[in-house]
């Protein structure tokens, strides 16, 4: 963080700060989602309330941890899934979503669940009305958007190799915080 000139004792506060917005996203999406899938404000204001109980009220959405930073990600994902059923855009909202699930699987592996079941859903959707052409280029746009980023992320592996300098945007399990002075131990007792 020191690269973009953020003062070091307001890291953790932005970092809080931004962890606090996802989180108020993440519970706008939610209700969105539960809103298109019942089509009811009453059960959207029961499923906000649950997450605003079960997360937005738990004492570890100030906790700099990459759990609660990417917990966005699976449901942007799952509402970008419901703006692709809205129809105009289909193939474009599609590789979205494939880019999205390929760089949120960068970030935080469990992202391919949800984009797993994305594919089974549209694929058993396809079965079931036998689809056309139109209908079935969707999962394969999806499954070739997420091959071609995840791909993408190993290409970098690859021009390192062969001696070119490549910055690779990691993403990680955990965030590792360097003590802001040379005793941990002693930052950790105060």
């Amino acid at each position: 963080v020191e690269h973009i000139g953020i003062a070091g004792k307001y890291v953790r506060l932005i970092i809080v700060f931004l962890q606090c917005f996802l989180s108020t996203l993440t519970g706008a999406m939610i209700y969105q989602c539960v809103k298109r899938i019942c089509n009811k404000d009453r059960i959207s204001f029961y499923a906000w309330m649950l997450y605003v109980l079960l997360l937005g009220l738990s004492p570890w959405v100030v906790v700099p941890y990459s759990d609660s930073s990417c917990l966005f990600l699976p449901v942007f994902l799952f509402w970008m899934y419901q703006m692709l059923k809205n129809g105009k855009g289909t193939y474009w909202k599609a590789v979205a979503i494939g880019v999205t699930a390929g760089i949120g699987y960068e970030l935080k592996p469990m992202m391919i669940i949800v984009f797993i079941a994305i594919v089974i859903i549209e694929i058993l959707e396809n079965i079931k009305k036998k689809a056309n052409r139109k209908q079935w280029s969707i999962v394969l746009i999806l499954l070739i958007s997420i091959m071609g980023t995840m791909l993408s992320y190993q290409s970098l592996d690859l021009l390192s190799k062969m001696g070119f300098e490549v910055i690779k945007p990691d993403g990680a399990f955990y965030l590792f915080v360097k003590s802001p002075q040379p005793d941990a131990v002693e930052v950790c007792q105060k």
